[in-house]
């Protein structure tokens, strides 16, 4: 779930984006996504569970980037859970 706040909403409009709802594996990844068409920008909510591995997790967010417009904004946010 994005929540967005209401000063927020009244100038731009979200599209629910739930064609990676797939890909959603509890202990891997879940994903939330919307898009704002006015900005060109995808907003990505992510969960990467510290138990799974980090290549299944980075190839689920491969796929992901790969279907979303090449030209828009992409802001990734969420829980990471990835030691380097």
């Amino acid at each position: 779930m994005i929540l967005i706040h209401n000063n927020f909403l009244e100038s731009y409009s979200f599209i629910n984006i739930d064609k990676f709802n797939f890909l959603n594996q509890e202990k891997v990844l879940e994903i939330s996504v919307v898009f704002c068409e006015v900005l060109n920008l995808y907003i990505l909510c992510l969960y990467y569970s510290p138990s799974a591995s980090v290549n299944d997790f980075l190839d689920r967010l491969e796929i992901i980037l790969s279907q979303l417009k090449t030209n828009s904004l992409k802001m990734l946010c969420g829980d990471f859970n990835i030691d380097y």
